[in-house]
C-alpha cells in the first residue's frame, strides 16, 4: 500500500504542473564507491523534475550498499511537489518510502532549497515518520569552478533528531555530520566524473550508542564516481 501511494503521489506531482512551458530535467548527482577503514559503501542519488515556470513535480531516489558491491541493500525515494516562488528558493511537500528491512518505513516529507549566490546553495529536509517520529538533514553545497571544465565541491551534511529511536538506534539532537570534498570533471554536455574525500562522524549520544554496541562512531574514506544531467 505505501508503495502504491508513493507512485500515486509521483504521478499526481507531475500531472499537477501546467502543460504549458515543461521542462524535464533528470540527473545522477552522485554514483559511486567508498574505500577505507569500516565498510566501503557504493551509493548513488538522482531525482527526475518536471517543471513548468512556478511549480514542479520532483521524484528523488538514493540508496546504495554497506559495501563495493553494485547491488542495493536500502532506497529511500521521495515523491514531492515543489513551489518556486523565486528564482532562488523552492519549497517542497510530498512523501517518502524506505525500501529496507524494519519498520515505521513511510514519512511525511518537507523540505527547502535555496541559493545563496553563484557558488553556496543550501537545502533542509524534515520528515515525519507513520509513528511520529521527526528527524531531519541538511545540507551546504559550494561549487566552485576552477575552469570551464573543472569544478570544486565541498559539502557539510547534518543530521538530527528530535527524539531518541531506539530502533534506528539514533538519539534526540544532533545525530551525524558528514564533510566531503568532490573534484569533478566535465565529459561531454552531459556526463562528468570525479575524485574526491569524505569524513562521516556520529554526534552526541547517538555516537555513544554506537560504541556501546562496537560499531565505528566515525570514517574517513577516498571515493571515486560519476553523474549525468540531461
Amino acid at each position: 500500500m505505501n508503495r502504491i501511494l508513493i507512485a500515486a503521489l509521483c504521478v499526481s506531482c507531475m500531472l499537477a504542473v501546467p502543460a504549458m512551458g515543461q521542462t524535464v530535467t533528470t540527473e545522477l548527482d552522485l554514483f559511486e564507491v567508498q574505500e577505507g577503514k569500516g565498510d566501503d559503501p557504493f551509493l548513488f542519488d538522482s531525482a527526475i523534475t518536471v517543471a513548468g515556470d512556478e511549480f514542479a513535480g520532483v521524484l528523488m531516489t538514493e540508496g546504495g550498499h554497506d559495501s563495493i558491491h553494485f547491488n542495493v541493500h536500502a532506497v529511500t525515494s521521495q515523491a514531492l511537489f515543489a513551489y518556486m516562488p523565486n528564482g532562488s528558493t523552492t519549497l517542497m511537500a510530498g512523501a517518502r518510502h524506505d525500501f529496507r528491512p524494519g519498520r515505521d518505513l513511510s514519512y511525511a516529507s518537507f523540505a527547502v532549497t535555496h541559493t545563496f549566490n553563484a557558488i553556496l546553495a543550501g537545502e533542509h529536509f524534515l520528515f515525519i515518520s507513520q509513528d511520529g517520529d521527526v528527524t531531519g538533514a541538511g545540507e551546504v553545497l559550494a561549487s566552485v569552478s576552477v575552469n570551464a571544465a573543472l569544478t570544486l565541491e565541498p559539502r557539510v551534511g547534518l543530521g538530527w533528531a528530535a527524539q531518541d529511536i531506539a530502533r534506528e538506534d539514533t538519539a534526540g539532537g544532533f545525530s551525524d555530520v558528514q564533510v566531503a570534498v568532490r573534484l569533478r570533471q566535465s565529459v561531454g554536455p552531459v556526463f562528468n566524473v570525479y575524485v574526491g574525500g569524505v569524513h562521516e562522524r556520529l554526534l552526541g549520544r547517538s555516537r555513544d550508542i554506537a560504541q556501546t554496541a562496537g560499531d565505528r562512531p566515525d570514517a574517513t574514506r577516498f571515493l571515486v564516481g560519476g553523474g549525468f544531467f540531461f
